[in-house]
């Protein structure tokens, strides 16, 4: 214990003689990771939509920014029991209707997206208008 006080006093009074900031840096701690990515090319934020369908013909639509060109995933999550959600994409004049699943599955789906910036938007509903029931949509890149 006094060893690693003596040790830090050390540091410390090493940085502010040649005043680094650097060096004040705990012993203990592990290097920065190699694949760190710098703050300016972080991936965009992943974006929620959630809602009710009720009653079971009702569209809602969910409008998603997709800043960067990378491949996106649109996860559709029905949160009641026997729910079978459905998802149309329309991003680009292309439309991608998603309804792979039935009941109590997620629907998912990848975009890649090659000239960025697009907004998407999603319309939600129920598998042929049959469940009612609350979801969750989860954009991430």
């Amino acid at each position: 214990m006094l060893r690693q006080a003596v040790r830090c006093a050390a540091v410390a009074g090493l940085a502010m003689a040649t005043g680094s900031a650097l060096a004040v840096a705990d012993e203990g701690a592990p290097p920065p990771a190699a694949n760190a990515v710098p703050a300016g090319k972080a991936p965009p934020p992943a974006v929620n939509c959630f809602g009710t369908i009720n009653p079971s013909g009702e569209v809602d639509v969910c409008s998603v920014r997709l800043p960067a060109a990378r491949v996106f995933t649109f996860r559709l999550h029905g949160f009641t029991p026997g729910f079978d959600p459905a998802m149309r994409i329309v991003v680009g004049g292309r439309s991608f209707p998603v309804n792979h699943h039935g009941p109590n599955v997620d629907e998912v789906f990848k975009l890649r997206v090659l000239r960025p910036p697009l907004v998407a938007r999603v319309f939600i509903g129920s598998a042929f208008g049959r469940t009612v029931g609350n979801y969750v949509l989860r954009v991430t890149p």
